[in-house]
């Protein structure tokens, strides 16, 4: 999988801890009798998962076009 099923942006599988890391997620969580099994978890952005919590609905980010910039004088 190399996007995030939720919201579609491209997963970092290298680093941890960023937004677009890939981070596993429970599909019912621990607290509401989810178990560990592969049918009850997915590969989602760590943005998502973080949104997601416990369950709650989960509001899709817009996409935002960046120009690249430079601060060096030409």
């Amino acid at each position: 999988m190399t996007n995030c099923s939720s919201c579609g942006v491209g997963l970092d599988y290298e680093y941890s801890k960023r937004p677009n890391s890939a981070e596993v997620d429970h599909v019912l969580p621990h607290s509401r009798g989810g178990t560990d099994t592969l049918d009850n978890t997915t590969v989602i952005c760590r943005w998502c998962n973080q949104r997601k919590g416990n369950g709650r609905a989960l509001a899709r980010p817009k996409p935002v076009a960046v120009e690249p910039t430079t601060r060096v004088k030409w």
